[in-house]
């Protein structure tokens, strides 16, 4: 029956509702974020079901998911949780100020740290405690700075900020291997100190 056997719009259409779906899914959302994310998602799934042609489900898919040049409307119109995070954040300590520049990439480069964790967090309560940490860690990096009543040169801060945030990545990828290669010896030394119950010493 040729009528049984899918299209090649058919196929395409069920590939990108999946996309859709999993885009949605894939990120962690608020109470009225994950409202207005259900209804694009609705409104996208009709509009895909109702493209008559590819290179119309192909502009149907560029709308919602967007480009590699243009973010589509499921990012444009609807903040994940990660993002409300990061955007409290960058505000509250960041934006606006009048710091020194040095003081601003220093400021910059522990925000950029923890957004990197925010945005690796999959869940709400986990945001939750990272937000907090990281709250903590900025308020006791300004509490002692004060503002200059002029704006810094951020795109200095930002080439600063970024050079710092790599280096303290650095040392806690080298803190992490430390910790580990402590805890491989230290349980290949209670394997050597053990006596094996067998009767070989």
């Amino acid at each position: 029956d040729l009528n049984a056997v899918p299209t090649q719009l058919m196929v395409e259409k069920e590939a990108l509702i999946n996309s859709l779906n999993e885009f949605v899914t894939s990120h962690v959302y608020d109470a009225t974020e994950q409202t207005k994310i259900n209804a694009l998602l609705e409104e996208a799934i009709t509009e895909a079901n109702s493209a008559a042609t590819i290179k119309n489900l192909n502009k149907v898919k560029e709308k919602y998911l967007g480009t590699e040049e243009q973010p589509g409307e499921f990012e444009t119109q609807c903040d994940t949780y990660n993002d409300k995070s990061k955007n409290e954040l960058y505000d509250e300590f960041i934006y606006n100020k009048t710091y020194s520049t040095d003081d601003t990439a220093t400021l910059l480069s522990i925000y950029m740290q923890w957004r990197v964790k925010l945005d690796r967090a999959h869940s709400i309560d986990e945001m939750d405690v990272l937000f907090a940490d990281a709250r903590m860690a900025l308020y006791s990096a300004s509490e002692n700075i004060t503002e200059t009543g002029s704006a810094p040169d951020m795109n200095e801060a930002n080439d600063i900020a970024i050079n710092l945030a790599k280096s303290a990545a650095m040392t806690e990828i080298e803190n992490h291997i430390a910790e580990i290669k402590a805890e491989i010896n230290n349980s290949c030394d209670k394997v050597l100190n053990r006596r094996d119950t067998s009767g070989f010493a």
